[in-house]
């Protein structure tokens, strides 16, 4: 997973993926993995959220590696794209009673005849209920 802190007023980006916790104070891109991966059809959730000192915005974009496994011990990998990607900006103003996040660019209605991935670049049914990705763009699904 990478992910891309495109502003960050204040405070950290918490993120935790696969499975260990990290913390980051600085705008940028990053990358977060370890010895684990998903197999298709796993699902696994992005745990991750902003540390906000004070009011704000915080802007960060969650893109999945699709890597290749070329050792097993110690586990190696080789980059073979970039998969889907969704971002998040939380906000923290005057209007708030605490700390917001919304998903930009999501729409409300998926294509039908295009394969749908849910967020850790998974294939779901055409029954899937939440965030999903079609033919580039992300949708919510209820």
């Amino acid at each position: 997973m990478k992910l891309n802190i495109e502003r960050l007023d204040n405070g950290g980006v918490q993120h935790c993926f696969p499975g260990n916790c990290n913390t980051y104070f600085e705008t940028g891109e990053n990358v977060k993995g370890g010895q684990e991966g998903l197999l298709p059809g796993q699902m696994l959730s992005i745990n991750s959220e902003w540390l906000a000192d004070d009011k704000g915005e915080c802007t960060v974009k969650y893109t999945i590696n699709v890597m290749k496994l070329t050792a097993p011990m110690p586990p190696t990998y080789e980059f073979l794209a970039e998969g889907p990607s969704v971002t998040v900006k939380y906000i923290w103003d005057d209007n708030s009673q605490e700390i917001t996040a919304g998903l930009k660019d999501v729409q409300t209605d998926a294509a039908k005849n295009a394969p749908c991935y849910n967020l850790a670049g998974q294939r779901v049914a055409e029954d899937y209920k939440g965030i999903i990705i079609s033919n580039g763009k992300k949708y919510i699904k209820r």
